[in-house]
């Protein structure tokens, strides 16, 4: 932009020394190339301030502003390996990935072990990962898979009857919701995905850093 300015400024000075047949013209150039340079600027700052979906990350639906509501996602709940009840309440103040799997979910179980790795790029204090198995068959069924795929740092969450799927409009496996950290819904993607590559990673890193996303308005209206 400054070098657009530089050029203008000394455009407009030979402008100025030019017959004034030649100098309306020339200022109707000059004026458009400065409207064209401003929009470029524009449109540039507006990409940089949206969620990257660049790669794998295309496939993200972005929640609409007009769409995130508090009162169902708080009453969503689900149970740890102890029985106890868990809610997304319990995170608050994290950016929150939930994803729903089952050991009968060929692309789950194959983007399990990235998103074990996704969890390890971020501080616990930032980003928490919610892996929820909706086996019919519990927690026996579902630890026996992440021990056979050496996920162990991978916290196990339990839903036998699929009660949070259904409450947030679940009707593809697997589906990761993202929240931010007030609970509100950021968006999500229906689909196996490497969670651990630089496109997922950057647009974690987004949500992160970007707290009143929602609050701005800069997702889809």
């Amino acid at each position: 932009m400054l070098f657009f300015v530089y050029i203008t400024l000394d455009t407009f000075g030979e402008h100025m020394n030019k017959p004034p047949n030649h100098r309306s013209v020339n200022l109707k150039i000059i004026i458009s190339l400065g409207i064209f340079y401003i929009l470029i600027g524009y449109n540039s700052t507006t990409l940089a301030e949206s969620p990257p979906l660049s790669g794998p990350m295309g496939k993200f639906q972005l929640t609409r502003i007009d769409q995130p509501n508090i009162k169902v996602t708080n009453t969503v709940s689900w149970e740890d390996t102890n029985g106890k009840k868990v809610s997304l309440a319990d995170f608050k103040g994290k950016v929150v990935f939930l994803n729903f799997w089952a050991t009968w979910c060929s692309p789950c179980i194959r983007e399990l072990p990235s998103i074990e790795r996704l969890q390890n790029k971020f501080s616990k204090k930032d980003f928490a990962v919610i892996a929820i198995s909706l086996d019919r068959g519990g927690k026996k069924v579902a630890s026996r898979l992440l021990k056979r795929l050496q996920l162990g740092k991978l916290t196990l969450y339990i839903d036998k009857e699929s009660k949070s799927a259904k409450k947030l409009g679940v009707k593809y496996m697997p589906t990761t919701i993202i929240f931010d950290r007030k609970n509100r819904e950021l968006g999500k993607l229906q689909g196996g995905v490497e969670w651990d590559s630089k496109n997922a990673v950057a647009l974690i890193k987004y949500f992160i850093n970007n707290p009143t996303y929602l609050d701005t308005k800069r997702g889809i209206k």
